[in-house]
């Protein structure tokens, strides 16, 4: 099975520690790097001035979306990060610093998007279904790529889109998994918690 699974995370506060940690020097190289309406070595600094430029430096600071791909998609890390820019260009307006982390066995982006637009100054709000056309435009830019991507069919009678979700991304870990501890780790890269106990 070949797809990209899009999961979104919000960040409050100082935006040093999620900087730090996607730039991570042993998880990234300098040329996986790549800003989208910001420079790359000044992303944090413009993210900044744009939230101070408007008076909004408080409350939600930025979106983190990690865009993952399947071992089995045979891209180079380069490819991802193409895909994970031109992922971002859905948030027009708003700056985005892409960075693909390279230090897993799959590939996959980091997009820290600015909660607020540098051309108007309007917060980023994500409802529900903002986040369901947001992931359908990565299914887009997928399949320019030639990749497949996930259903996205909720009519009634079939599986609820976040179990399909979450039995597809099990089954992948499962895939590149040999210990129970491999597994959790795996699944937690892809935001979910795991409790596994003796008998459950």
């Amino acid at each position: 099975m070949i797809m990209a699974i899009v999961k979104v995370k919000t960040g409050k506060g100082s935006l040093s520690d999620i900087f730090n940690y996607v730039l991570d020097k042993e998880k990234t190289d300098d040329k996986l790097i790549i800003g989208k309406d910001c420079m790359t070595e000044t992303a944090q600094k413009e993210f900044e001035f744009t939230k101070k430029q408007f008076g909004k430096t408080d409350g939600r600071t930025y979106f983190h979306i990690i865009q993952s791909f399947s071992p089995e998609d045979n891209l180079s890390a380069r490819d991802v990060n193409t895909l994970g820019y031109n992922f971002a260009e859905y948030f027009e307006g708003y700056q985005a610093l892409v960075v693909t982390h390279i230090n897993k066995e799959h590939l996959h982006n980091h997009i820290i998007v600015n909660s607020v637009s540098f051309e108007d100054g309007k917060k980023l709000h994500m409802e529900k279904s903002d986040l369901q056309a947001m992931k359908n435009y990565s299914n887009e830019v997928c399949k320019d790529y030639g990749l497949s991507v996930v259903e996205t069919d909720t009519r009634a009678g079939k599986m609820q889109k976040w179990k399909k979700d979450l039995v597809q991304t099990a089954f992948v870990a499962l895939a590149y998994s040999d210990t129970k501890e491999t597994f959790i780790d795996r699944m937690k890269q892809h935001g979910y918690s795991i409790r596994w106990d003796d008998g459950r």
